[in-house]
């Protein structure tokens, strides 16, 4: 997430062309004080390229979707990666049901400080990812784009 108008992720494409990327699944659940309830979620990782932290990607899903969107998309971005048409990244995904990514004070439901604080930092420390806010980026379709507009 970047400052309005400030950069946000820098990806250089095409630099690994030829090496073939696999994409290593792993699957999780977070509970944090920001929801009520343990938060399932998905990070696929690059392997077989240059060792190394990556950018991370976090992808909010569309009203009921789930972490599964991104396992299944998994060969997708090993094409992309592999072919150079998109940076290796951490990609990384919670399953928010349908939730609309909306703040509830009454219900003690805060997925903007979720995602940016639990989620992130969860991915940090888990993840082989770089550390600074512009090698980090909230991506999503749908009530996700909507989830990733709004977030503070």
């Amino acid at each position: 997430m970047a400052a309005a108008g400030g950069p946000v992720a820098v990806l250089a494409m095409g630099e690994n062309v030829g090496v073939r990327y696999a994409a290593h699944v792993a699957l999780g659940e977070l509970q944090s004080d920001f929801v009520p309830e343990a938060v399932p979620y998905a990070v696929l990782t690059p392997q077989g390229g240059d060792p190394g932290s990556f950018p991370l990607c976090i992808m909010l899903d569309d009203g009921g979707g789930s972490r599964q969107t991104l396992v299944d998309c998994g060969s997708l971005f090993e094409d992309w990666w592999s072919d150079g048409s998109l940076a290796p990244m951490v990609l990384a995904s919670p399953s928010a049901g349908m939730s609309y990514y909306l703040e509830d004070a009454a219900a003690a439901v805060r997925w903007d400080a979720f995602i940016a604080e639990s989620f992130v930092d969860r991915l940090r420390a888990t993840c082989d990812v770089h550390s600074d806010r512009s090698s980090t980026v909230i991506t999503g379709m749908s009530m996700g784009g909507y989830g990733a507009l709004v977030m503070r």
